[in-house]
């Protein structure tokens, strides 16, 4: 994705509260989420269970980013 595309959603998000730009922002992160994951599966928790936290914390950083600062 692109930078300029990338700062549209997040004006989509934080102007109209787009669920559209929020699920397409959190989407273009997943990866970053699961290879996270991954470096954490030693500890005995399935890459399920930790990817499922990882994606609630993306969502709660896309809630809460602002692209201004």
């Amino acid at each position: 994705m692109s930078e300029d595309a990338e700062q549209a959603l997040w004006h989509r998000w934080r102007n109209r509260y787009d669920i559209s730009a929020a699920q397409q922002l959190a989407a273009s992160y997943l990866h970053l989420v699961v290879s996270i994951a991954q470096s954490f599966r030693d500890y005995g928790l399935s890459l399920e269970n930790l990817a499922g936290e990882g994606q609630l914390g993306l969502m709660r950083a896309v809630c809460q980013f602002d692209p201004d600062r």
